[in-house]
């Protein structure tokens, strides 16, 4: 049951007529594009010129193509692709399913595994097997007459005695040739992993059974219990655990509801962490202009022209900023701010001279900025309205660029 996959090659041309997987029920069509003998994971050996045809990972896919036959939509399906990790679907949607239909799909793939039903086949002549009610076939497929008719939890023979029974319509049955497990309970589990558009009208569906499917719910589980630990934390603690959960989560693999239900508890936590984000940044304002506006008066009483001081509020430039310009606004003076940040060792800084004084003429803001960044290794753009910003990035330098700021202003204005 395990024979090693081989990519498919062909000596001419990309179809092959194969009476023989007609015979055996494994194709409902006499022309089989390659690409979906390779989707189907057959492998082909061309050798002395008969063809031999091995099935690979019989058993596993057997399992997925079973589930996925498991739930009857309103959709029409025009597409699957199954393999030895998982299912996908095409289907003819007119827009996305909410997350909540995706669980009611889960659920139900799942109480027919827990129901353990049995999964009967029988060949049936295609016009009364296409009156069995509810029953699935591939659109625009050509089927073969007789045809194979595999359903899960009622023999055959009871659809067909009955075909419009409405019952029907709550089973899984279906038109396939392929490989299909004998009871449900040997897919193990189900998980709806996405859904999403991939042309217009056009949405594809993936899930997985068996371990696949404990561990996307184990995923699941876990980071359920990382964004409630999360909720407890506060300040920058939370900020940093709310932006590695999110992308965390968004490369995860899980069921889909699962998915949507975390997106929405990390999106309540992104609300905490941006009301915080914006009480301390009205703090951080109202504490540097204070601090700044405090800073030049007592300079101007010591006969000073300008003033620099070093706040605490982080890489907050809006902060440093508006403390520079209050002071040249309001107290009519020279004025450079410095912020650091430990964690990432860097710095803000913003400097401003009142550019219609005259005794502040030879100064100019941004030669003034551009050598304080000096020993921060930073950088500043060219000033304007008397103002200029700069950042640096080694703020372990600050108190060398203080001293080298408060020698050049004193240079410039004595």
């Amino acid at each position: 049951s395990h024979i090693k996959f081989v990519p498919l090659t062909f000596c001419s041309g990309n179809r092959f007529s194969i009476q023989d997987l007609l015979k055996a029920r494994l194709v409902h069509s006499t022309d089989v594009m390659s690409k979906y003998l390779e989707a189907l994971f057959f492998i082909l050996v061309i050798s002395q010129k008969k063809l031999e045809l091995y099935l690979w990972e019989i058993k596993l896919f057997a399992r997925y193509r079973s589930a996925s036959y498991s739930v009857c939509l309103s959709h029409q399906r025009i597409w699957y692709y199954l393999n030895c990790l998982d299912i996908r679907f095409l289907c003819v949607v007119g827009k996305p399913v909410d997350p909540e239909d995706l669980r009611k799909i889960e659920a139900i793939v799942n109480k027919q595994i827990k129901d353990e039903l049995d999964v009967f086949s029988k060949e049936s002549v295609l016009s009364e097997a296409k009156r069995i009610k509810g029953l699935r076939a591939v659109f625009g497929e050509v089927y073969p007459d007789p045809v194979r008719v595999v359903s899960s939890g009622r023999r055959v023979e009871d659809l067909l005695a009955d075909p419009e029974n409405d019952e029907w319509s709550s089973l899984s049955s279906e038109f396939c040739g392929g490989t299909h497990i004998t009871n449900t309970r040997e897919a193990k589990a189900f998980a709806l992993l996405s859904e999403e558009g991939i042309s217009k009208g056009i949405r594809r569906v993936t899930a997985v059974t068996t371990e696949c499917a404990f561990d996307a719910m184990n995923v699941a589980s876990s980071l359920e219990k990382e964004v409630e630990d999360a909720s407890k934390a506060e300040g920058s603690a939370l900020e940093k655990k709310v932006a590695a959960l999110k992308s965390r989560v968004d490369s995860a693999i899980m069921p889909a509801a699962k998915k949507a239900d975390i997106r929405a508890k990390i999106a309540l936590l992104q609300n905490e962490v941006r009301k915080a984000q914006k009480k301390i940044a009205e703090q951080n304002l109202k504490i540097s202009v204070k601090v700044a506006t405090e800073a030049a008066e007592s300079a101007a009483s010591d006969g000073k022209t300008f003033c620099i001081i070093q706040l605490d509020v982080g890489l907050d430039a809006a902060a440093v900023r508006e403390a520079v310009s209050k002071v040249m606004e309001k107290k009519g003076m020279s004025i450079m701010v410095f912020s650091t940040d430990e964690t990432t060792n860097k710095a803000v800084v913003c400097a401003g001279v009142p550019d219609k004084s005259d005794k502040f003429k030879q100064l100019d803001v941004t030669e003034w900025l551009t050598t304080a960044l000096g020993p921060l290794k930073g950088r500043c753009g060219k000033g304007k309205s008397g103002l200029a910003s700069g950042q640096g990035t080694d703020a372990s330098q600050v108190n060398a660029a203080l001293d080298l700021a408060a020698s050049f202003a004193s240079l410039k204005l004595n």
